[in-house]
């Protein structure tokens, strides 16, 4: 194998001190930790969710049994931002039409 090129891999714990949660004492005990949910599979019954203070990148898997253990404005708050990324993701795919947002304003051009 030729190694010339490898180079070493750098940690950032400055900018991400905490890994996400491995068991399910871990997961149990930082659900409060729960940042923001990248997925949801209702056939497994699990959420892919992000952790404080972790790197973006690393999601981790938890069951929904889990989920419901966390107080109800905090589930609310990961719903509502879920919902609001998917909002946005669909306008970025799929722009409303101006019927949908109104027609520009008077004296408006798409001119640059």
């Amino acid at each position: 194998m030729n190694v010339r090129w490898f180079k070493p891999y750098l940690k950032q714990d400055a900018i991400y001190p905490k890994e996400p949660p491995h068991t399910d004492l871990e997961v149990r005990d930082r659900l409060s930790e729960i940042i923001g949910i990248a997925g949801i599979d209702y056939d497994k019954k699990t959420y892919d969710v992000y952790w404080q203070d972790c790197d973006p990148e690393h999601a981790s898997t938890i069951p929904m049994t889990y989920f419901d253990l966390l107080d109800a404005v905090h589930q609310n708050n990961l719903f509502e931002n879920l919902k609001m990324i998917r909002d946005a993701q669909k306008y970025l795919t799929d722009p409303p039409t101006t019927n949908e947002v109104g027609s520009p304003p008077e004296g408006y051009t798409d001119r640059q």
